[in-house]
């Protein structure tokens, strides 16, 4: 499973791309959809905002339990700091796609696009410099 540092600097560099991605959709989401009411919208905005917070903690919740089992995951080949790089800035890139999602699905979040997905590109580029020793 051990990928090069090439290929994984590819895959992150792509991951950062997303949340500008994000926002060049959200421009024709919104464009093509016509708006519901917010009141209508308040579970799924609620529901999607946990699972775009637990993308976005996750690997800080995850980051002890595969340190301590490093030497299990050496044994087979399996590269923590990779697993934990890819885990946050893919779990980033994700969460940058909530607003458009709820967006297609009728919702009025346009206004959240834009600083979802900064958070998202901050939170990204936080995990790429943490972990840069491994990029």
């Amino acid at each position: 499973m051990r990928m090069g540092r090439l290929g994984l600097w590819l895959r992150c560099t792509g991951c950062l791309a997303i949340p500008f991605i994000a926002v060049w959709a959200a421009s024709y989401v919104a464009e093509s959809q016509p708006v519901r009411s917010p009141a209508s919208w308040a579970w799924p905005h609620l529901g999607l905002l946990a699972v775009a917070l637990g993308l976005l903690v996750a690997p800080i919740f995850l980051q002890r339990p595969l340190l301590q089992g490093r030497e299990a995951l050496k044994e087979r080949g399996i590269p923590v700091e990779q697993v934990l790089l890819l885990v946050a800035v893919g779990g980033a890139a994700a969460a940058s796609m909530i607003p458009v999602i709820v967006m297609s699905l009728g919702g009025d979040t346009s206004k959240s696009v834009l600083p979802w997905a900064a958070a998202c590109f901050i939170w990204e580029a936080f995990w790429c410099w943490r972990l840069r020793h491994v990029l």
